[in-house]
């Protein structure tokens, strides 16, 4: 961020859409956001919102960029508290979260709604993790707020969200059977009340959502795939990535900076699988 503090406004690829500043269009629920290529973020409307309300006070260009220090700031903050994180693994757990390929190229390319999801899901799982641990209504309440407020930022880092504590939760039930049945009611009165209060835009999306896909071609959509799989397993994939200077056009090796990672990865796997404690 450092360059990017001095005076001018921040613009991207896809910053103009990072946020549904068409507030008007939101709230008269015209079906053109939720079919179109504005369906991702056309509900952050709400956050687009609030920062115009602090440009009352403020010029755009520095709430833009409060807003950015903010989104990598939660990133770091909301890994660090990651449940079961000891001593320096919450230094190193906030810091690889916040600065990685995946960051990186979200950021430079303006996807600053994805961005927001993204930071916002440690916090979620954190929440969740909770849940299953002491059921409660406030535990509820909280982890609903976390997951409308990140299917506002973009719909895709709802499905990342649900993919995340979904798989935890099978693996949790998976490692402890007797967790299964405790917290199933708490999940339940979730999934309703997280259904009842998003119902207004989920309904918009069931109504008219899928118009992208429908109207883009097989070729368009191979094209702005993640490919080849390496790309992926680093980080490093994303939609239409040979736009971007990548590292692997200014260092030939960059896999050898890759390696410490996937060692560490493979490590806290195996260490995981083998002592009861930290599974």
């Amino acid at each position: 961020m450092g360059p990017l503090l001095g005076p001018g406004q921040i613009l991207t690829l896809d910053s103009p859409l990072a946020l549904n500043f068409n507030l008007a269009e939101y709230f008269s629920w015209s079906t053109d956001g939720a079919e179109s290529v504005f369906a991702a973020t056309h509900n952050s409307a709400p956050f687009a919102a609030v920062l115009r309300g602090f440009e009352l006070l403020l010029p755009f260009q520095v709430v833009e960029k409060m807003w950015l220090v903010l989104l990598l700031f939660l990133c770091a903050v909301g890994a660090s508290r990651l449940p079961y994180l000891e001593e320096s693994g919450r230094f190193y757990a906030g810091f690889f979260y916040l600065v990685n390929p995946f960051t990186y190229i979200r950021f430079v390319s303006g996807q600053w709604g994805m961005l927001g999801a993204y930071a916002l899901i440690p916090f979620a799982v954190t929440s969740f993790f909770l849940l299953l641990e002491e059921p409660s209504r406030k535990q509820i309440a909280i982890f609903v707020l976390l997951l409308t407020l990140i299917s506002h930022l973009q719909i895709h880092g709802l499905a990342l969200a649900l993919l995340v504590v979904g798989s935890l939760y099978g693996a949790n039930c998976a490692i402890r059977p007797e967790s299964f049945r405790r917290p199933l009611p708490a999940v339940l009165w979730f999934g309703g009340l997280f259904l009842l209060v998003n119902s207004f835009w989920i309904v918009r999306f069931m109504m008219f959502g899928g118009g992208v896909t429908k109207n883009m071609p097989v070729g368009e959509l191979g094209y702005f795939s993640a490919f080849p799989a390496i790309d992926v397993i680093s980080l490093r994939g994303v939609w239409f990535s040979g736009a971007f200077v990548d590292i692997s056009n200014l260092v030939p090796v960059w896999w050898v900076l890759f390696l410490p990672l996937m060692v560490l990865a493979v490590y806290g796997s195996i260490s995981m699988w083998e002592n009861q404690r930290l599974r």
